[in-house]
C-alpha cells in the first residue's frame, strides 16, 4: 500500500534523577516507503536519532523552572518529513531539516490549589 512501510521502529529512553536532572534519547527507523500505487517510486529507508538533556527545579513548591537542550536528526539523514502520494510530476517529497538543535526554558507559576 502506497504511503506505508513494511518495517518501522521506534523506541526511546527517559531517565530522571531525583535531583532534577534528566536525559532522553528516541531512535525511529523507517524502510522503503511506495510513492505510488504502481510501486514504481520509492522513498529511501531512513533512521532518525535524538537526545535531550535537562534540569528541574521547584522553588517554595509554587514556581516550576525547567531548563533543557537537545538535537534532533543528529545522523543528518536526508529524508521526507511527508510524502506525497501518487503526485503528479513526481513531487512526492516534502523536505525535512537537517540535523538541527534547541534549547527550551520554562518558568512556570502553579496555584497550590491545582497541586492538590
Amino acid at each position: 500500500m502506497p504511503g506505508d512501510s513494511k518495517h518501522t521502529i521506534s523506541t526511546g529512553f527517559d531517565a530522571t534523577t531525583r535531583k532534577g536532572f534528566s536525559a532522553a534519547i528516541t531512535y525511529y527507523y523507517s524502510g522503503k516507503i511506495p510513492l505510488n500505487d504502481a510501486n514504481t517510486a520509492f522513498a529511501d529507508s531512513y533512521s532518525i536519532v535524538g537526545a535531550k538533556i535537562g534540569f528541574e527545579k521547584w522553588i517554595r513548591d509554587t514556581w516550576r523552572l525547567r531548563f533543557n537542550v537537545g538535537a534532533d536528526n543528529l545522523l543528518d539523514e536526508k529524508y521526507s518529513l511527508g510524502n506525497d502520494i501518487n503526485a503528479a510530476g513526481g513531487r512526492y517529497y516534502n523536505a525535512a531539516p537537517e540535523r538541527n538543535y534547541y534549547v527550551s526554558v520554562l518558568i512556570q507559576w502553579v496555584s497550590k490549589k491545582i497541586l492538590l
